[in-house]
């Protein structure tokens, strides 16, 4: 559908209220997109990542381990892309153990702690995974030019530097 003459996603249209759009500032629809932007792309992740045996909530940990190395749950949950907690990271460490993606090791430097790595076939999974999000953000993508998905990164950026730390950036894209 169109929204002041510019595409958007369907759902974004259940989330306007007619009486109230000459109330409605460029920032609140800014919001709205964001919100369903993220709702919708959260539901399509979720459906292909189950064909993978993963949660959502699981795929940052993995993806993590697998491409900067061992980490302790601290280092996930603080580096993780997801608004997250600590049980909940947790929780996907055991999930992903019990699947066989990932292990615990205690760590060489400091016997309190322990370094979650990915197996052989947590591996290959973060591989499949990787593939299923390139898939699903050229989609969502698909009608911006590669200038236009830049210029959505560094705003999107931008405001998340300046936002408050408990929805601040993922600080493997600060700049």
């Amino acid at each position: 559908g169109l929204v002041d003459g510019l595409p958007v996603l369907g759902v974004v249209e259940k989330y306007r209220d007619p009486g109230l759009d000459e109330k409605m500032t460029v920032i609140d629809d800014a919001g709205r997109f964001m919100i369903a932007s993220g709702r919708g792309l959260e539901r399509q992740g979720a459906k292909r990542f189950r064909r993978l045996g993963l949660t959502v909530s699981d795929t940052a940990p993995l993806a993590l381990v697998a491409s900067s190395g061992p980490a302790t749950p601290s280092e996930l949950l603080e580096t993780s892309q997801l608004l997250t907690s600590a049980p909940v990271v947790s929780h996907s460490i055991k999930r992903l153990e019990k699947a066989g993606l990932m292990v615990r090791r205690p760590d060489p430097n400091d016997g309190r702690k322990v370094r979650c790595e990915v197996t052989v076939r947590g591996r290959t999974a973060a591989g499949e995974l990787v593939g299923e999000l390139a898939e699903l953000t050229e989609q969502f993508f698909a009608p911006l030019d590669a200038e236009a998905v830049v210029q959505v990164r560094d705003l999107l950026l931008r405001c998340l530097q300046q936002a408050p730390s408990h929805v601040g950036p993922d600080r493997r894209y600060t700049t």
